[in-house]
């Protein structure tokens, strides 16, 4: 599921009738493995990194979704600059942030 939202940009949509499920268990489930994957890779998937990217996304895009259903998606872009490969997810921090000082979650 993940390697289809991730990788091939499917949409939780798509993702969710290919599954034969609904769209906010696809959503609930990429939530929680993704904030998973970042967890378990600590602090050392910041190794190497030189160039970041900041973007704030719409996430739920359904009414009564807790929070106000953005998130503030951090990228390493080093490999894209470089021309050597493409972005890898650092972190995802929940709503939108006004400043860079309080985006990061890293030790």
């Amino acid at each position: 599921m993940l390697r289809r939202l991730a990788i091939d940009k499917a949409t939780v949509t798509a993702v969710a009738r290919e599954l034969g499920r609904c769209w906010d268990t696809i959503n609930g489930v990429a939530l929680v493995a993704t904030e998973a994957l970042l967890l378990d890779a600590g602090p050392a998937r910041l190794d190497g990194v030189a160039v970041i990217g900041v973007d704030e996304h719409r996430w739920a895009h359904v009414f009564g979704a807790e929070g106000d259903g953005f998130v503030t998606v951090i990228t390493d872009l080093t490999a894209v600059v470089a021309g050597q490969g493409p972005a890898r997810l650092l972190d995802l921090v929940p709503g939108l942030r006004a400043g860079v000082a309080d985006l990061a979650r890293c030790p």
